[in-house]
């Protein structure tokens, strides 16, 4: 049996807990949605060597080959010019976003952190209070007074 004053502090701790938790999972998901939307709306295409006969379009296999391109962090698609200039193909943000794609902001920003660890503390709590860490907050404690 579970005292009503025990009840409550579940209750208050589980609530919060989801609370947090939605609101960290409503941030992860609008992360996600702008960073896909920010990869759509980016154009991968380029107007090609047509002004420049001489200019040669790199591929995989070019950049994998040459250590310059690699310290220039050349992209397939990319034009190198007579004058052996590198041209990007892609817009800076587009390469910018590719080489962050690993490790969004959100996740290195402290407040993530701040928010996951206030839902596991609270999780843990009420565990160790209820017996249950309660995902779900409405959902019944066994021993109910």
């Amino acid at each position: 049996m579970v005292s009503p004053y025990t009840y409550r502090i579940s209750n208050i701790l589980a609530w919060a807990g989801f609370i947090v938790g939605a609101f960290t999972l409503l941030i992860l998901f609008h992360h996600g949605l702008s960073a896909s939307s920010h990869l759509i709306g980016m154009s991968n295409k380029y107007a090609g060597p047509d002004d420049c006969p001489d200019c040669y379009v790199l591929t995989e296999d070019d950049i994998n080959s040459s250590p310059t391109l690699k310290s220039y962090n050349a992209y397939a698609g990319d034009i190198v010019s007579e004058e052996n200039r590198l041209i990007r193909t892609r817009k800076a943000r587009f390469d910018a976003f590719k080489r962050d794609a690993d490790l969004s902001p959100f996740f290195r920003d402290p407040i993530f952190h701040v928010l996951w660890l206030f839902w596991l503390i609270t999780g843990l709590a009420n565990y160790v209070i209820i017996g249950t860490f309660r995902f779900l907050p409405w959902r019944a404690i066994d021993g109910k007074p």
